[in-house]
């Protein structure tokens, strides 16, 4: 297995530099093509290669850093209606007592959720019926028509958080992909030239030196 196999990817970065620029040297380059077949072409792909290993590189961090900023929005918004939802159950229970009309079909029974999934759901039902049924809200301290349609607002931000999120992990999967196959791509054909190098330019320790081989 070839060395560049091996490399770290700052050392793949480094080592294929070397290798492809100095390949271009006329003696070189001369040596690789008879009887090797190589030509300027395969040099030109092997930079285009390492270039696409530093643009992958660069859209993976990013992708990751909008995960993150993604994840805590989600995580704002999620906490946001929460505490209000929380307050407003609390609220309502001192209207509606366990076991009357308003305790069921508002479903203040239990504790308030803690996961994402579970609090949307909760959070949905809520102030669903709580805008569909303004006779069991009506004495409810502070549940007024505009409160509850702000609370809904903070509902549909934990939602479009929640979507964003989860685009933004598909696309840092994607970037991840794509950068590990540019990776690969590069450490074949730098190796291919490396090998090959070290064949045609046996005995030659000067030149296996310029390109880094030695």
């Amino acid at each position: 297995m070839s060395a560049y196999h091996r490399l770290s990817i700052p050392d793949l970065l480094k080592e294929s530099l070397t290798l492809y620029t100095n390949a271009s040297d006329p003696e070189i380059a001369a040596l690789l093509a008879d009887p090797y077949g190589y030509a300027e072409a395969d040099v030109t792909a092997g930079l285009a290669l390492r270039t696409a290993v530093t643009e992958a590189s660069e859209t993976t961090g990013a992708e990751g850093a909008d995960g993150v900023l993604a994840t805590a929005e989600v995580k704002r918004a999620q906490k946001a209606l929460r505490d209000t939802l929380v307050e407003h159950r609390d609220a309502a229970r001192k209207v509606h007592r366990r076991g009357s009309e308003g305790y069921s079909a508002l479903r203040l029974s239990g504790d308030t959720p803690e996961t994402r999934a579970g609090l949307i759901e909760a959070a949905r039902r809520f102030y669903g019926t709580a805008a569909g049924r303004p006779d069991l809200v009506a004495k409810v301290r502070g549940l007024t028509p505009a409160v509850i349609a702000e609370a809904q607002a903070r509902l549909e931000a934990v939602e479009t958080a929640d979507t964003t999120q989860d685009d933004e992990k598909g696309e840092a999967r994607g970037a991840s992909t794509g950068y590990q196959q540019a990776v690969a791509a590069l450490r074949e054909h730098a190796a291919e030239l490396a090998d090959t190098a070290e064949r045609a330019l046996k005995g030659r320790p000067d030149l296996l030196r310029k390109l880094g081989l030695a």
